[in-house]
């Protein structure tokens, strides 16, 4: 009698089959694909929405810095300096040129800013200017009140004066756009969703 329980609590254990395992494996495969997309997605998204928010930013800084004259020459303060953002179709980048009351800003003399300016992009994320045919446009802040000026370069030395100018930054393979619109007219620079 004593044998007989071993016997029957042996006979009661029962393991999964093969293909159980199969479909549980399937599912997890697919809910881990689903979540995975997202993720990436998401990803891809906050990209886009943080070189958006970078932009917007820079060009505040920018504005400000020049408008209340923390853009001097080692504290002389008779240099001021024009600062801008040149937007092409794969770059951002921020230069200073020299500035005089009676000439305004030097635009043949500008200067890559090697002090930490500049909106590096991410890969994936891609930047257009909208509204406007053009390769170089120019964002420039003048002394001494921060003065928005946009700018669209023809050719070399030639430039045409825009009221408005629409930077658009978007995301690979997702749905996801930030832009970044500026007037001259009223000095105004917003960062808007799609």
């Amino acid at each position: 009698m004593k044998y007989d329980f071993l016997k029957n609590a042996a006979a009661d254990k029962r393991g999964f089959t093969l293909i159980e395992l199969l479909v549980v494996i399937t599912i997890l495969g697919v809910l881990g694909y689903v979540v995975m997309a997202d993720y990436i997605s998401e990803v891809k998204k906050s990209k886009v929405r943080v070189s958006g928010e970078s932009v917007y930013a820079e060009l505040q800084d920018l504005r400000s810095r020049v408008a209340d004259g923390s853009y001097f020459n080692d504290g002389a303060e008779d240099i001021f300096y024009c600062w801008s953002m040149v937007v092409t179709e794969t770059d951002i980048e921020v230069f200073y040129m020299d500035y005089s009351a009676e000439s305004g800003c030097d635009y043949d003399g500008m200067t890559v800013y090697s002090g930490g300016g500049g909106i590096l992009l991410p890969d994936g994320v891609a930047v257009s200017v909208g509204g406007v045919e053009g390769d170089n446009f120019l964002v420039v802040f003048e002394p001494p009140y921060g003065d928005m000026i946009i700018l669209k370069q023809t050719d070399i030395g030639v430039r045409e004066e825009l009221d408005t100018l629409e930077i658009s930054l978007s995301g690979e393979n997702v749905d996801s756009n930030k832009f970044v619109r500026l007037n001259s007219l009223t000095g105004s620079i917003s960062l808007e969703n799609e």
